[in-house]
């Protein structure tokens, strides 16, 4: 998938950016614009502007359970994945996007912040709760029984259609018990990942922590359900 900024791709991935599409015998050269002008073309260099407009939307990421593990010389799974989310997220927060971060802690109980962007850098607002119908990404591991309930409840409640991100830490295991063994890890989690993530009726992707940026890029850049 192309990325967003500038390009000999005349594609536009994210709002008030731009791709500079030129003949291929120029070096392309970059050039702000001013993004409400409507798109132009001027002699041989052709300006395209698209919005994206989820790039605008609210949006709300919620942590679920099984994140709350160490693993051995790699540190605290939650710490990977808050800090992937974040650098997916940091672009949209700095142009607008609210994004609330919404961590559940068992027993149906959920604690929020709302993402924040100043001039000291990214911030956590303290928010007691999250806005109804809003697009909703919802990461977990389905460790808690009570999880898939939780899921349903809140959609019912809050009118809210979350698409779910299942992480397999399978692969996280290779190099402390072998290939062989670690595969077969892999499959039999990646069973147990989609029967749950069946069960709650909604679409879902199952992913690894090293494809979770790019399953979260296409979801928020491109508008995409996995």
């Amino acid at each position: 998938y192309p990325s967003p900024g500038l390009s000999k791709n005349p594609f536009v991935g994210l709002e008030h950016e731009y791709r500079i599409s030129l003949p291929e015998i120029h070096e392309p050269q970059a050039r702000r614009i001013d993004w409400r002008r409507v798109a132009r073309s001027a002699g041989e260099e052709v300006y395209v502007k698209q919005f994206d407009k989820l790039k605008r939307a609210d949006l709300a990421i919620f942590i679920g359970s099984g994140f709350d593990i160490e693993l051995p010389d790699d540190g605290i799974v939650e710490a990977e994945i808050l800090q992937q989310v974040l650098l997916v997220t940091l672009s949209h927060i700095r142009e607008g996007t609210r994004i609330w971060l919404t961590k559940y802690l068992g027993g149906g109980e959920f604690v929020t912040a709302l993402l924040g962007y100043s001039s000291f850098g990214l911030k956590l607002m303290e928010a007691e709760d999250i806005p109804r119908n809003l697009r909703v990404i919802y990461l977990t591991r389905f460790i808690e029984d009570d999880e898939i309930d939780v899921i349903k409840q809140l959609m019912r409640s809050r009118s809210l259609d979350p698409i779910l991100i299942a992480i397999n830490l399978g692969g996280e295991l290779i190099k402390y018990y072998g290939r062989e063994r670690a595969l077969k890890i892999i499959e039999a989690e990646d069973r147990r990942l989609r029967l749950n993530a069946d069960r709650t009726g909604l679409q879902y992707s199952i992913t690894d922590i090293e494809g979770l940026q790019e399953t979260l890029r296409r979801l928020l850049s491109f508008r995409r359900r996995v």
